[in-house]
């Protein structure tokens, strides 16, 4: 989808998409670190909010598929 058609399926603002509220179907990738975390912020659907939340939530948020290495680690 084009940025133009996620913002109106989804009813949020442009640049602050957030898994929480999509629309039915949307598939949320979520590595299995992410659920191991205590908190997480996530994006609230405007660009001026955000949410924390514990990272044991992510799995239950519909559409959410926990994916082991879906990120790749980056030492420093």
């Amino acid at each position: 989808k084009s940025m133009a058609e996620a913002v109106a399926a989804s009813g949020m603002a442009d640049g602050a998409l957030t898994p929480l509220g999509l629309p039915t179907g949307w598939s949320i990738l979520v590595d299995e670190r992410v659920v191991g975390t205590e908190l997480i912020v996530v994006g609230a659907g405007l660009r001026k909010a955000n949410l924390v939340i514990p990272g044991a939530l992510m799995p239950m948020i519909p559409g959410a598929q926990v994916l082991t290495d879906l990120a790749q680690a980056v030492a420093f």
